[in-house]
């Protein structure tokens, strides 16, 4: 054996060249990788790895946001070099990034938790999603004049339930935009409804693929 070559996905780590083969990777932002190593022997021969997935946790031992995961009310937990909150007990999906889902997270500054959306307006409302028409995400943004239970759901052109974002939920006043996912869907028109103390407002959105 000549060299041992470390990747972080396609970006190469370092080389070792004297056994034990070891790479040290610095300044390491919380989250998940994939690591591989690409042995090169005496005649030049290559071979690589099984890949390898690890976790890296935020500062002060915060583990790092991952999907398919319960959270509990005020767990706390790292994504994109930020900590955050948890605000509603939930199972983790993808497409529920805590920076996607104000609903569920809450940015934490220091010892203040503050959302990541501060304005506050005073009406019911259910803007256009954007972009529209999408392929296959989109954001939808909402706006709440008081603190309730909000269900928001998605219909096809039939008016069939297809997908289920909120269900029930209790959000304080404010703006929150949502990151959905249609990738499962085929493209037309679907409806965007939402539901809060009792009322009700609907939008029209497009999907094309």
């Amino acid at each position: 054996m000549t060299k041992v070559e470390f990747f972080q996905g396609s970006t190469s780590l370092g080389v070792d060249t004297g056994s034990p083969y070891s790479v040290t990777w610095s300044n390491v932002s919380a989250g998940s990788y994939s690591l591989t190593a690409i042995a090169t022997d005496n005649e030049g021969a290559t071979t690589t790895s099984s890949a390898v997935s690890i976790t890296v946790s935020g500062s002060g031992g915060t583990p790092a946001w991952e999907p398919n995961v319960s959270y509990n009310v005020g767990d706390k937990v790292t994504y994109g070099g930020k900590t955050y909150s948890c605000r509603q007990s939930h199972t983790s999906q993808v497409g529920w990034e805590p920076s996607n889902a104000p609903a569920l997270w809450q940015e934490v500054l220091g010892k203040k938790t503050v959302s990541s959306e501060n304005a506050v307006l005073k009406e019911f409302a259910l803007y256009q999603n954007s972009p529209n028409p999408f392929n296959p995400t989109t954001n939808i943004r909402f706006s709440l004049d008081k603190a309730g239970k909000v269900t928001l759901k998605i219909y096809n052109y039939k008016g069939e339930s297809v997908k289920t974002v909120f269900d029930n939920f209790s959000l304080d006043s404010g703006i929150y935009s949502q990151k959905i996912d249609m990738s499962d869907m085929s493209s037309g028109v679907y409806i965007v409804v939402i539901e809060h103390n009792g009322r009700r407002l609907m939008n029209k959105m497009m999907l094309v693929k």
